[in-house]
């Protein structure tokens, strides 16, 4: 990059030199032709009278306005070079030089660009790998909450179901107990109602209708001394 810039700068300073060392002879050309040193009139008019003589003797060639002179041309060229060397020592190579720091920078924040970009990528990359992993992660622990409340809820339905049929085991239980305590309780005082009313008749000569009575007053009594011990 840097060698195309500088032929480039090669190329116009060697056609703007070029110009200027025409236009600089065209206007040397001009001024001699309109201030005439002595010499060029004394040849001027040899030239006139040897033009009076071509007349009689046949056609004399014209002078070329874009004749360049010699010393001229000479001074041109050393001026040129000179131009060119000083260009080259004291312009150019500061040139160059400024331009492979300019192109080395440009090339280094390129390379830093680069970097950075490829940083970014990794981390981006990075993140969304530690999204991903996270989003699992939280999908796993509401997955084993959900089982955990699951299994709880159901322990808790098994231990209150047992809990309810204990409690219905020991109800009946009690009940039976009571029941074959009553029932006992009242074998037992159905037996001593028969054997006192047994007394009674045994001792009591009664007739029939005394008799009856003595049942049936027993029977009455049988229910109030059941509720009684109850």
């Amino acid at each position: 990059m840097r060698s195309q810039v500088l032929r480039s700068s090669l190329v116009v300073a060697w056609c703007a030199l070029a110009a200027w060392c025409f236009s600089a002879s065209l206007a040397v050309g001009q001024e001699a032709a309109e201030h005439p040193t002595p010499a060029a009139t004394h040849d001027a008019a040899h030239a006139e009278a040897g033009h009076g003589e071509a007349e009689h003797g046949g056609e004399h060639g014209d002078t070329n306005p874009l004749t360049t002179d010699v010393d001229l041309a000479v001074y041109t060229a050393v001026v040129f070079l000179l131009l060119v060397f000083i260009l080259g020592k004291f312009a150019w190579k500061p040139i160059a030089e400024g331009l492979d720091r300019r192109e080395q920078t440009i090339a280094e924040q390129i390379e830093a660009a680069n970097r950075t970009h490829q940083e970014a990528k990794n981390l981006l990359a990075m993140y969304d790998k530690r999204l991903t992993g996270a989003q699992d992660e939280v999908k796993a622990m509401l997955d084993q909450a959900r089982r955990d409340a699951t299994q709880a809820s159901q322990e808790m339905l098994n231990k209150a179901t047992a809990d309810a049929t204990d409690i219905k085991d020991r109800a009946v239980r009690d009940i039976e107990t009571a029941k074959g305590a009553a029932l006992k309780e009242l074998a037992e005082s159905s037996g001593r109602m028969a054997v006192d009313l047994a007394g009674k008749i045994v001792r009591d000569e009664l007739d029939a209708g005394r008799h009856q009575r003595l049942i049936q007053e027993s029977l009455e009594r049988f229910p109030a001394g059941s509720a009684g011990r109850g």
